[in-house]
């Protein structure tokens, strides 16, 4: 399996929040707005509501991530950032349905 950001976070995550994530995901809710070599900034609608979340690696491989949704304001990895880090992974040529049946 290649290394991806959601392959990194996945062992954190919330059940629940996952699958919240990847339906964000699937229907297409997420817009990367700036790609970078390392992760990208994007916006995510979620019930018709703009989020802006930001996923990249600090210099010594630890993720980093933020959101301005009130789920990430308690210090929890959202939905919205899930879905970023699955579109991301995508946009790297990841093969996302396999990386999401196998995590």
């Amino acid at each position: 399996m290649p290394f991806t950001y959601y392959g990194v976070i996945h062992s954190e995550l919330d059940p629940v929040i996952r699958e919240r994530g990847i339906v964000l995901f699937r229907s297409g809710a997420v817009a990367i707005t700036r790609p970078r070599n390392n992760g990208c900034e994007a916006r995510v609608i979620d019930d018709n509501q703009l989020h802006r979340t930001w996923i990249g690696f600090r210099r010594i491989g630890s993720p980093k991530q933020t959101c301005d949704c009130v789920v990430y304001s308690y210090d929890y990895i959202c939905e919205h950032i899930i879905a970023t880090a699955l579109e991301y992974d995508e946009s790297q040529g990841v093969d996302m349905e396999q990386l999401i049946s196998h995590v």
